[in-house]
């Protein structure tokens, strides 16, 4: 046991040597999220996670579409959720009970299966007298042998109802159509991938025809050629009363079960901008090309990703990913170059969350890019160096943008399994060259047997924006009352700002989810949240969720 537990560290030791070198040789040239442990369980870990500038408001709205309806590959496929902070700590379903690690794609079945998902949440005033505001959205899934879809209609109290988004899916062994709200991603995703809904703020009406949720909207289109090859391709149109945008693109691809190279391209065309709308210059009418190529090396646990992109402009970018197994563990690493000036709308390559305004030169306009510029790294060791006990090490490091300073993350965690006992304590950093820091440290804890659970966490740091310190804590308990009745209070206590008094905040939740028969879930949830100001009013929110599958 103790060899074996040498030979692990003694690979650990060998995985952070052979990253460094990989940097030296290749400079800062593909990679991830800012490192992250936090579990988002509840909307208001998003909202504050969110409100802390931990997570950007693209990762907010996928995150919150997790938490309240579930993963599914009809909306968040499983390329994108690498990208998403605290992806490997899990997320929690519509329920809120269960962690989901990983989006798996619906099976293709013979039958006819109708699930379906409503909700409603509604403010209530302090005393508890009268509502003070109420939304609600449905989502139905729909599958019928080869053919899926999904309809999401949402309804405001205030402003009536829209559809956020529909999706048709045609899927046969060769050939697989898509019409609707689309989420292509090619490659490591720099030509096509996971952009900004560069139309969401722009008020787009919510009509069945251009839904106010979504990335793309058109036809997309993968056909089997030949054994070997495949050819993709999309075509999308958006429009609001600020924006038109029309885009597509095509890939051709050679897959074998070791090896695939994709050769693709990609084109935008943007305009109808509104002057009267003040401040309002995302983009002037143009179009953005890129062209790119991708491969993949390797199979399972032992793979090299890699994808080189330039634009219509010659502005290139780079990305490497490289991924290979420990006798008990795995190491991880990426590492990513955006020419400074790499402009494209489409794209979506790794990066870090913050984003930055990037001028198009001789057309006077700029748009915000979270990755024109920058270059980084970031790489995870994961030992499982005894049974129930693992060790985990992320960090990253990036530069913005030329002559922007160097920031530092890291992350280092332990996780300790025992008789339904799981103790994750860490720590974890943040630093940059004008050596401005910022630092945490806690715990969660969470114990579970015959129909009981409890969870408890704690963290203390000082926060890198506000630089001052910061202390969050909570305990939460489930209980299966009966075979189908389920409770589950919790309370949690939140200060940003010690040092400022009066900016705390507790949370108390009450939620009960009842499962009076076979595919039939009926949840009701109780949120308040008591400000530390005697001033404020403190939000009442009762939310109910019908879940039929």
């Amino acid at each position: 046991m103790a060899s074996e537990r040498t030979a692990a560290l003694a690979q650990f030791v060998l995985s952070v040597l052979l990253v460094l070198l990989v940097l030296l040789a290749l400079a800062p040239s593909a990679a991830a999220q800012q490192p992250d442990i936090r579990p988002y369980e509840s909307e208001e870990d998003l909202w504050e996670a969110l409100d802390q500038g931990e997570i950007s408001f693209e990762d907010f709205l996928d995150l919150l579409e997790l938490v309240r309806a579930g993963a599914d590959t009809l909306t968040n496929p499983p390329s994108d959720w690498e990208a998403l902070p605290g992806s490997d700590a899990g997320y929690l379903a519509a329920d809120s009970s269960q962690p989901i690690t990983q989006p798996r794609p619906a099976a293709v079945t013979g039958r006819v299966d109708l699930p379906l998902l409503t909700s409603w949440r509604s403010g209530i005033d302090a005393d508890l007298n009268e509502p003070t505001g109420s939304d609600g959205y449905t989502v139905v899934r729909w599958q019928s042998g080869a053919v899926r879809g999904l309809f999401d209609w949402e309804h405001d109290r205030d402003e009536g109802g829209r559809w956020r988004r529909r999706t048709l899916i045609w899927q046969t062994r060769r050939v697989t159509m898509q019409l609707g709200n689309l989420e292509p991603r090619w490659g490591r995703g720099l030509v096509v991938g996971r952009r900004s809904r560069i139309v969401r703020s722009v008020d787009r009406s919510g009509s069945f025809w251009q839904p106010a949720l979504g990335r793309h909207d058109g036809i997309a289109a993968s056909i089997a050629l030949a054994p070997s090859v495949r050819g993709d391709g999309f075509l999308s149109f958006l429009d609001s009363d600020s924006l038109t945008e029309w885009s597509g693109g095509t890939q051709l691809r050679w897959s074998r079960k070791t090896m695939d190279v994709g050769l693709n391209w990609a084109s935008s065309v943007n305009g109808i901008e509104r002057p009267e709308i003040e401040g309002f210059e995302l983009f002037s009418a143009h179009e953005e090309q890129v062209y790119g190529a991708h491969t993949r090396l390797g199979h399972g646990p032992r793979q090299l990703l890699a994808e080189f992109a330039i634009n219509n402009r010659g502005v290139s970018a780079k990305a490497v990913e490289f991924l290979w197994p420990l006798q008990r563990g795995r190491f991880h690493a990426r590492l990513w170059s955006y020419g400074d000036g790499f402009t494209n709308p489409l794209g979506g390559g790794p990066g870090h969350i913050d984003t930055r305004v990037v001028g198009l030169e001789s057309r006077g306009r700029a748009f915000s890019s979270r990755t024109a510029g920058e270059r980084g790294f970031d790489f995870s060791t994961r030992l499982d160096v005894a049974p129930g006990m693992r060790l985990r090490w992320d960090w990253m490091t990036h530069r913005e943008a030329p002559g922007e300073k160097l920031e530092h993350d890291g992350v280092f965690r332990a996780e300790v399994q025992r008789d339904g006992l799981r103790l994750t304590p860490f720590v974890r950093a943040r630093i940059d060259e004008d050596e401005s820091e910022s630092y945490s440290l806690g715990n969660y804890l969470w114990w579970g047997r015959e129909g009981r659970r409890l969870n408890l966490r704690a963290e203390y740091g000082r926060h890198y924006s506000r630089e001052a310190p910061f202390v969050r804590a909570g305990v939460g308990l489930e209980w299966q009352l009966r075979r189908f009745v389920r409770l589950a209070p919790a309370i949690r206590w939140t200060d940003p700002d010690l040092d400022h008094p009066g900016d705390g905040y507790w949370y108390f939740y009450f939620t009960e989810v009842v499962t009076p028969a076979a595919g039939l879930k009926f949840e009701a949830a109780l949120v308040w949240k008591q400000l530390e100001n005697p001033d404020a009013n403190d939000p009442v929110e009762l939310r109910v969720r019908l879940a039929l599958r």
